[in-house]
């Protein structure tokens, strides 16, 4: 084998994994988030809703921003919407950080 030929191999053997870490840790990650928006679902109960939805949403938008979900929708058992919380940061790039 020629030295290009090595280096070639090389190269798309690194670019493969390369790519397969992007989608492994891309699905992890989305698991997660998964799992975190499971956990605000199970500490809004019933009883919050008696509240009011002002307290309600004061609390999403903390946790969207903290968590920096872009969007946060919560449904009555009936699927009939509660309260939904659009995210809106004043520098896009705070979603990176």
């Amino acid at each position: 084998m020629t030295n290009n030929r090595i280096f070639s191999i090389t190269v798309l053997l690194m670019a493969g994994f390369f790519l397969s870490s992007i989608f492994y840790i891309d699905k992890y990650y989305k698991v997660h988030q998964q799992q975190e928006v499971n956990k605000h679902a199970f500490i809004i109960p019933d009883s919050l809703w008696l509240f009011g939805p002002s307290l309600a949403k004061d609390y999403l938008q903390l946790a969207s921003k903290v968590n920096k979900y872009k969007k946060q929708l919560v449904l009555f058992s009936s699927n009939e919407e509660f309260i939904a919380i659009d995210l809106v940061l004043d520098n896009p790039v705070d979603l990176l950080f």
